[in-house]
């Protein structure tokens, strides 16, 4: 049988993954952190549109084991370990790196959690 990949493997890596889903908090600490830069336009800015693309690639929220509030995941191709800590840190985020991640190989996995 043929081991899955995508986003077949992140359900079965984790099976709350919600793609392409922040959660409130998240979506809070990134558009005060935009207000607070001068970058959000009330009606024309969402909380995604400041998280980089490089950095957000095959990404969504999901219940760790044991956990009773949602993290945010993300696995991109190669990714960027320093711009990851440093978004995390500018948003007051802890961050977890893994060298693979669930969506197949060549993807790195950061885990942001509040």
């Amino acid at each position: 049988m043929k081991t899955p990949t995508g986003n077949d493997a992140i359900k079965n890596w984790n099976s709350t993954w919600k793609h392409h889903h922040l959660p409130v908090e998240f979506k809070k600490r990134i558009r005060y952190e935009a207000v607070r830069a001068g970058d959000w336009r009330c009606n024309f800015s969402r909380a995604g549109d400041f998280m980089p693309h490089r950095l957000f690639d095959h990404w969504g929220s999901f219940f760790p084991e044991g956990e009773t509030r949602r993290s945010v995941a993300s696995m991109p191709y190669g990714g960027d370990d320093e711009q990851a800590k440093a978004w995390a840190q500018r948003h007051g985020m802890d961050l977890t790196i893994f060298e693979e991640s669930p969506y197949g190989h060549g993807t790195r996995l950061y885990i942001f959690t509040l």
